[in-house]
């Protein structure tokens, strides 16, 4: 029955924080707005070696208030080995690595990933160079995304239009998502994670919410969704 109820990535990541997720769900937390660092004793080594998340980020992270002050990751381990797993199957190439390669100072890589627990996982990616055009590459897996990815099950592979592009650069200019901090203190059971990478000139950046109802993260979200092609009625 508890299988059914919660997928397992979720089920786990509940099991762990246990009664500070049950805070979570019944009051509103507080982002304190400053880095942190982990304690040792509670950081989370991930199990992947595929290379898709610095290290670092299971080491420091945002300060929350859940009636006290706590310092959590950035990406546990767990979560570090479970979106990498999503990649994996997905396929795509880690964009954190391609940020310390060398690149054309106009290059620029954007990619949603959007996982949610009972419905199949999305990845959206976007490449190329204001002087070269942009390349568009949207794939859906076959599993939920709370539990095995599965395969991938469809592709859309296409460049983007003059105008497209141009709507891109307006929405991440307006979201300004490059500057948004990694992670917020919003997190719950069943829901969606919606998760944006970026390479640039200046360097690697990630965003992560959790099932944001409104704002810049869902607003941008929606606009990667929308350039696949696909409907989707299940959106959360």
């Amino acid at each position: 029955a508890e299988d059914a109820e919660f997928p397992r990535p979720v089920r786990q990541r509940a099991a762990r924080t246990g009664t500070i997720l049950g805070l979570l769900l019944l009051a509103t937390c507080s982002d304190e707005g400053s880095d942190c660092q982990v304690p040792l004793d509670e950081q989370e080594a991930p199990k992947s070696k595929a290379g898709y998340f610095p290290l670092e980020f299971t080491r420091s992270g945002i300060t929350c208030n859940f009636g006290s002050r706590k310092c959590l990751p950035t990406l546990s381990g767990f979560e570090i080995d479970w979106y990498s797993a999503q990649l994996e199957a997905a396929k795509e190439p880690s964009l954190y690595l391609a940020s310390r390669a060398a690149r054309p100072t106009d290059a620029l890589a954007v990619r949603f990933t959007w996982l949610r627990s009972f419905h199949p996982p999305v990845v959206v990616r976007i490449e190329g160079a204001r002087s070269k055009g942009f390349q568009l590459v949207a794939k859906e897996l076959s599993g939920p995304g709370g539990y095995e990815p599965g395969q991938v099950a469809r592709t859309v592979n296409r460049q983007l239009t003059a105008a497209e592009a141009a709507r891109l650069h307006e929405m991440l200019a307006r979201s300004r998502l490059f500057s948004l901090p990694a992670k917020d203190c919003l997190m719950g059971c069943d829901g969606a994670s919606w998760v944006f990478e970026g390479v640039d000139s200046d360097g690697y950046h990630f965003v992560d919410r959790w099932t944001p109802e409104e704002g810049r993260v869902k607003e941008l979200g929606m606009f990667f969704l929308g350039l696949s092609g696909w409907r989707f009625t299940d959106v959360y």
